[in-house]
């Protein structure tokens, strides 16, 4: 075998070198980097419908484009996922937030969620406003088989309300409710409809113009909710509620 016969399976042996290194792997990149706009696609439609629940609910709140994939804790490694037309965040999930400005003197933030877990002591966030500093935020979490509801005021203070979920269980659906207002210092806490916390502050200070909302983990994007989300409302609060009474009409 002369050298120029050698030269030529050279560089047939490098066209096979080139394609196994470089051509094969970026096409399973692509192929991931396909998958993962789908997944993001899904994820987008289901929260465009939170959406309009939102816009519905709270006009005022001035929302934003969600913003996935920003931030996130060590073990996440893929975006929120849909199941059953519901969002799947667990330990794995980037985290998901909303810019918003809540600069009104009350409002309730609601959800509908399921939970992958029995009580197991562990710390779950549902949801984290902040706008970004331990002053200023608005967390509702469980931990050690307690839902709290916890606020940091402008000047650092801290309130924690609570209820025990022991009887929560694996695969059932709760609706929760956190609501505060300002001019009052009223907080309180509705599980499925009633409430099950409040407190009494005379005043809160709390500013959350423009503010993060987090769903599914707390405000660095850990402590995940470990479960399903089928909706999420923001609405004005006020101090005392209006209510209806229905009776018997009144005749002339």
């Amino acid at each position: 075998m002369d050298l120029s016969q050698l030269i030529e399976i050279s560089a047939k042996y490098k066209a096979w070198v080139v394609i196994s290194v470089i051509v094969i792997p970026l096409i399973f990149f692509c192929a991931d980097q396909l998958l993962s706009r789908q997944q993001h696609q899904e994820v987008m439609e289901k929260l465009q419908e939170m959406e309009e629940l939102w816009s519905k609910s709270a006009e005022d709140t001035n929302f934003q484009d969600y913003n996935i994939y920003e931030s996130s804790s060590p073990t996440a490694t893929k975006p929120p996922t849909i199941i059953d037309s519901s969002v799947l965040i667990d330990e794995s999930s980037f985290a998901i937030y909303k810019t918003i400005s809540l600069s009104g003197d009350g409002y309730a933030v609601g959800t509908k969620f399921k939970p992958l877990w029995n009580p197991d002591g562990r710390v779950h966030y549902l949801l984290d406003i902040s706008n970004g500093l331990e002053n200023n935020r608005v967390s509702l979490f469980t931990e050690n088989n307690f839902l709290k509801l916890r606020i940091y005021q402008e000047d650092g203070t801290e309130t924690t309300i609570k209820s025990r979920i022991d009887d929560w269980q694996n695969d059932k659906w709760y609706t929760t409710e956190i609501k505060w207002h300002n001019p009052t210092g009223n907080l309180f806490l509705d599980v499925n409809g009633a409430n099950v916390a409040k407190a009494s502050l005379g005043e809160l200070e709390m500013n959350l113009d423009e503010a993060r909302l987090f769903l599914g983990s707390n405000m660095n994007g850990g402590n995940q909710a470990d479960g399903y989300f089928d909706y999420i409302y923001v609405r004005k609060f006020v101090y005392p509620e209006p209510t209806v009474i229905v009776g018997a009409e009144e005749s002339a």
